[in-house]
């Protein structure tokens, strides 16, 4: 769970559209991508927009912690099945991993991540279902990791 995610069920909560969550804390377009977990909020303006919100610091950071911990729970669980998948050459189970993936209560981040994850399996399990947009989307996300040296 990324911080951006929950602020946005903590918006939907309230029915706010996300100018009238933000106040004059934050722009529109800093905020959005805030929501879509590709730019990170400082703690000042997070700070800023719970209260705004009157959403409590504690809370938030109470439901951070348990959302976080059942995400990562999950993914651990689809990675354990993924190698067994791999490792036992079970090409239909890998399917079933990626059904699972979808209807599960992740991030969409985590979701792609993880669903392009499950390709690359199959692309080693099956040589006919690799192609260079799938080398090239793993060799990116790869070189996206920000402690990668």
């Amino acid at each position: 769970m990324m911080i951006g995610s929950l602020l946005k069920e903590y918006r939907l909560k309230q029915n706010k559209s996300q100018r009238k969550f933000i106040g004059s804390i934050v722009t529109q377009s800093y905020y959005s991508k805030v929501e879509k977990n590709i730019s990170q909020i400082t703690a000042d303006n997070l700070i800023g927009l719970l209260q705004y919100n009157n959403i409590s610091v504690q809370e938030f950071f109470n439901n951070f912690s348990q959302k976080s911990d059942d995400s990562y729970r999950q993914t651990k669980e689809l990675e354990n099945m993924m190698i067994e998948a791999y490792y036992t050459n079970n090409i239909e189970q890998m399917h079933n991993i990626k059904k699972i993936i979808h209807e599960s209560t992740l991030s969409e981040y985590d979701k792609n991540y993880q669903t392009l994850m499950t390709n690359g399996f199959l692309a080693l399990m099956n040589p006919k279902l690799n192609s260079e947009k799938l080398t090239s989307t793993i060799k990116n996300k790869i070189f996206d990791i920000p402690s990668y040296t």
